[in-house]
């Protein structure tokens, strides 16, 4: 009588007594495959700290390191060590060295898969493209995307709305922004008319502040203005599984337009919210959970309702790894 798969391994296991050597069936065994890497390409500016993140699940369980090409310069951690896989990577160059000299890349095996970013070194501080801005023209009840999009960084910017007066937009759950700097408008006003919308970026490493060309929002009143569902403009495309680390912060996201302004709530299908480490924020538009744990896993839902309907999305969540030093960071991004 042919025994289950899952039965004959642990009978397999367990007659081989303790001094007698394992080996894995190949239906059991999996390669190396990156949940989270590096970005293609860096630029870091003067006194930027680089951080570079990787993830991987494999049989056997995978080990990796970080290799640097040679730079003299790269420094792991706190103990000068290089890091496996499966957690953020801190690597800087002492304040102002170039890092253009060389492109490191992470080698998990077997096999071994290269993840070769590259750092770009820029001598100067960031400064946003000239760009030709041309007025964005809606009617009433429409849907608004205003773009943001400061010059790439290691350390990405803070980024804020202000007016040519220098005071903040006004932000609620009609207007706000999201994870990407962007400025979301659910539906628009006649109200919300104005030539200067400015996404100002703050860069912390070179203690840098630059402004976008102001955007004119031109909203023109409309007799045909009509309710509609919700629907999701972020996340605007089929999403990865979010890869989360054990002790760190997973940040989740959703933006919806409509009329009226729709109401985003959330909630986890596989059980409750874990309770004392979320939070909501941005008018319940980002859920944020802290410290977290390998019970995390699943799915988190979150609904955009109205009094036309509902738009829903589904964020699948795998915890994996340890934070580094078991501080707070990292894990899957929003969006």
């Amino acid at each position: 009588m042919a025994l289950p798969r899952g039965l004959g391994l642990l009978l397999l296991l367990a007659l081989g007594g303790p001094g007698a050597a394992i080996t894995i069936p190949p239906e059991f065994l999996q390669p190396p495959e990156l949940t989270e890497q590096p970005p293609e390409q860096l630029v870091v500016f003067p006194s930027d700290d680089v951080v570079l993140k990787c993830a991987a699940t494999g049989n056997p369980p995978v080990q990796g390191n970080l290799l640097d090409a040679g730079i003299p310069w790269l420094v792991w951690g706190e103990r000068g060590e290089p890091p496996g896989c499966g957690g953020p990577w801190l690597v800087w160059g002492g304040r102002g060295s170039p890092l253009d000299m060389g492109i490191p890349g992470w080698f998990g095996g077997p096999p071994r898969t290269p993840v070769p970013p590259q750092l770009l070194w820029s001598p100067d501080t960031p400064q946003w493209p000239k760009e030709k801005v041309m007025p964005v023209e809606v009617e009433e009840g429409d849907p608004v995307v205003l773009p943001c999009d400061p010059p790439k960084s290691a350390v990405p910017p803070k980024i804020y709305w202000l007016n040519s007066r220098i005071v903040h937009i006004a932000q609620d759950a009609r207007v706000s922004m999201g994870q990407d700097g962007f400025l979301y408008f659910a539906n628009a006003l006649v109200g919300d008319s104005h030539p200067d919308y400015i996404c100002h970026a703050h860069y912390l490493g070179p203690r840098t502040i630059i402004q976008k060309e102001p955007l004119d929002l031109r909203v023109a009143p409309s007799n045909s203005v009509q309710s509609r569902r919700p629907q999701l403009v972020v996340p605007r495309d089929p999403q990865a599984p979010h890869v989360a680390l054990r002790g760190g912060t997973l940040v989740l996201e959703c933006i919806a337009e409509g009329l009226p302004t729709p109401a985003v709530r959330w909630q986890r299908l596989n059980g409750p919210l874990p309770r004392g480490r979320v939070s909501l924020e941005n008018f319940n538009k980002t859920l944020r959970l802290r410290a977290v744990e390998e019970a995390d896993d699943g799915e988190y839902e979150c609904v955009a309702e109205n009094s036309q309907g509902q738009a829903r999305h589904s964020h699948l969540v795998t915890v994996e790894g340890t934070v580094p030093g078991g501080g707070a960071g990292g894990g899957g991004g929003g969006g």
